[in-house]
C-alpha cells in the first residue's frame, strides 16, 4: 500500500515536473512550441493502461516544418514535396511496431533555415529538445507502474469516442484506432484498436456505450453482431503477419466482468493458442449444434461448446446463444465467450464456441483471453493439426 502510495505520488510529481520544464526547454533551444493538451491526456492515460509489460511504450512524433501547414492537417509527404529536405521526423519507441499511433503530439513551427549549418544547428536543437523531453517521459512511464491499479476503467471508451470517432467524422483519421466504421451510426459502430504491446491482438470496440457482456443491448434481436464484425476484421492479423493464416487458427474472446480490466465493451482478436486448437480437433465430433461440456479442460478450465456452421457467423449471435442458457441469462456478467474457426475432416467449415463461467473459488475469473496467443505461434509452427487448411 506503502509503495502503490509512494509510486502514485511520484508520478504525479514528475508529471508537474515535465508540464512545467517543457515550454521553458522549448524556449531555451529557441523552438516554437505547439501542444495538442486534450489529445495528450487522452492519450496519455490510454496508454499507461496498455503498459502493463515491464518495457514502457514511450512513442512520440515531433515535427519540425516550415510553414503553418502542419496545423492543418496537411500530410508530411505533401511538405515534402512543397519543401523538401525541411522537416524532421523523430520517433523513438521500445515497441517494435511503432506505425499504430503517437501517444503525445509535439507541434513545431519553424521558419525555412536557409544555410546546410544552421538545419544542422536546428536539427541538433531539436534533437536535444526531445531527448530531453523523451527522458522525462520515459521517467513518467516507469513511475506510472506503481500507481496502475488506480487506473479508470473507462480508458477504452474515452479512446474511441473522444479520439477515434471525432477523428473519423471530421477528419477521416481514426488515428489511433486503424478503422471506424460507422455506417449504421454510432449506435452500431465499431473501432478497431492494436494493443501496442502485443505482436499481434487486436481489438473491436463498439462506439456505442456498452459495459460488457453483461449488456442487454448485445443479445437483442436486432442486436449488432459484433462479432461477426470483430471475424471480419481477421485480415489485420493477416497483414500483420505478412501471409494468409488459415481461418482454424484465428480465435475472438470476450472475458466476463471479473476477468476484464475495462468496462466498455471489446472482443479480443488474435490467434489461437496450438493446444487450444488441437484440443477441440481431437473432440469435435462430441460437439453438436446445442451446448455441451467438453471432455479436455481448455488452459486448465472447463468450458462448453457448440458447432455454428458457415463461412461467416450470419445471423448466429454469439451472445444471444449463450443468454438461450437459463443459468447463463441470470447473469452474464460471470461468463466469457470464445470463438473458434474450424474445419472439419471433410471440409465443412464452421465455428466452434467456447463458454466458461467465473469459478472464483476455484480460482476461475472466466478469461476467455487465455485461449488466445498474442505471439501468434500458430502460425511459425509446422505442427500438423487435423483439419487445419493452409489457406482460407
Amino acid at each position: 500500500m506503502l509503495i502503490h502510495k509512494a509510486g502514485r505520488n511520484l508520478h504525479y510529481a514528475l508529471s508537474i515536473l515535465l508540464a512545467v520544464g517543457l515550454v521553458p526547454a522549448f524556449r531555451f533551444f529557441g523552438l516554437p512550441l505547439r501542444i495538442e493538451w486534450a489529445s495528450f491526456f487522452v492519450t496519455y492515460w490510454w496508454a499507461l493502461h496498455f503498459s502493463r509489460g515491464s518495457q514502457p511504450l514511450v512513442i512520440y512524433d515531433v515535427v519540425l516544418v516550415p510553414s503553418s501547414k502542419a496545423s492543418h492537417g496537411l500530410r508530411m509527404e505533401e511538405l515534402s514535396a512543397t519543401h523538401p529536405g525541411h522537416h524532421l521526423l523523430v520517433q523513438s519507441a521500445t515497441w517494435p511496431y511503432s506505425g499504430v499511433c503517437s501517444l503525445m503530439g509535439l507541434g513545431t513551427q519553424s521558419k525555412m533555415i536557409p544555410t546546410k549549418r544552421a538545419s544542422k544547428l536546428a536539427v541538433s536543437k531539436v534533437s536535444a529538445a526531445v531527448a530531453g523531453i523523451c527522458a522525462c517521459a520515459a521517467l513518467l512511464s516507469f513511475a506510472a507502474h506503481a500507481a496502475q491499479m488506480g487506473l479508470p476503467r473507462d480508458m477504452l471508451w474515452q479512446v474511441v469516442h473522444n479520439v477515434c470517432v471525432p477523428g473519423q467524422s471530421q477528419h477521416h483519421d481514426p488515428t489511433p484506432c486503424l478503422q471506424v466504421d460507422l455506417t449504421g451510426g454510432t449506435e452500431n459502430g465499431f473501432a478497431i484498436l492494436r494493443d501496442p504491446l502485443a505482436a499481434v491482438h487486436f481489438l473491436l470496440i463498439p462506439t456505442a456505450r456498452i459495459s460488457g457482456i453483461e449488456s442487454p443491448i448485445v443479445r437483442g434481436p436486432d442486436a449488432t453482431n459484433y462479432f461477426s464484425s470483430a471475424w471480419e476484421a481477421r485480415t489485420y492479423i493477416d497483414e500483420t503477419l505478412h501471409r494468409v493464416l488459415p481461418r482454424d487458427d484465428v480465435g475472438l474472446a470476450i472475458n466476463s466482468a471479473v476477468g476484464r480490466s475495462q468496462d466498455q465493451l471489446h472482443i479480443h482478436l488474435a490467434c489461437i493458442r496450438a493446444d487450444v486448437l488441437e484440443a477441440v480437433h481431437q473432440n469435435e465430433e462430441r460437439i453438436g449444434d446445442r451446448w455441451s461440456r467438453l471432455n479436455v479442460s481448455l488452459a486448465g478450465h472447463d468450458y462448453m461448446a457448440m458447432w455454428l456452421p458457415g463461412e461467416q457467423l450470419g445471423p448466429s449471435n454469439p451472445f444471444a446463444l449463450l443468454a438461450e442458457r437459463t443459468d447463463a441469462a441470470r447473469d452474464m456478467s460471470n461468463w466469457t465467450l470464445v470463438l473458434v474457426g474450424l474445419t472439419r475432416p471433410d471440409g465443412t467449415r464452421g465455428f466452434v464456441l467456447l463458454a466458461n463461467q467465473a469459478d472464483k473459488q476455484g480460482d476461475d475469473l472466466a478469461n476467455g483471453e487465455e485461449l488466445l496467443d498474442h505471439a501468434c505461434t500458430i502460425a511459425t509452427t509446422a505442427k500438423h493439426v487435423p483439419g487445419r487448411t493452409p489457406d482460407r
